[in-house]
């Protein structure tokens, strides 16, 4: 059955896509004919083709911008699981046996509460206060209860 003139488009497109994310993976253009099964000529063809150079720009971004996000949701998800780490460590600086110590650990809790802040910070620190609060809280609900 042969292909029609569109089907061909799409191949093409689909095959270049496949050579870009190669290429972006560090291999050669040898190294993309090879694994495509594409002349090498094909490849150096597309290269020096201004729509070939376009959907390379917009599949680098597309890749970037899923690394970010990825990355982005693992700092999230780490810093949810530290929050109340940090808020207990905070805690236990008020009862630190040297009063600088103390006044350290006030410092940072009233920093975080707004203190001495516009009150665009103040209710920038406002909400990461809120936050780590629900951190704590749903750290605790799903905490076992004790004598389970």
């Amino acid at each position: 059955m042969t292909e029609t003139p569109r089907q061909l488009a799409e191949n093409s497109r689909v095959q270049m896509t496949q050579a870009i994310i190669g290429l972006l993976e560090g291999l050669s253009p040898k190294q993309v004919s090879e694994k495509l099964e594409i002349p090498s000529t094909r490849i150096s063809r597309w290269q020096k083709d201004p729509a070939f150079r376009e959907l390379y720009d917009e599949v680098e971004a597309e890749l970037l911008a899923q690394v970010k996000s990825e990355a982005a949701e693992m700092i999230s998800a780490r810093l949810d699981y530290l929050g109340p780490a940090a808020v207990a460590v905070l805690e236990e600086g008020l009862k630190a046996e040297k009063m600088s110590d103390r006044l350290g650990a006030a410092k940072a809790i009233l920093a975080f509460k707004g203190v001495g802040k516009t009150p665009r910070e103040a209710t920038n620190a406002h909400r990461v206060v809120s936050i780590e609060a629900k951190i704590r809280q749903r750290a605790v609900d799903v905490s076992p209860a004790a004598g389970d």
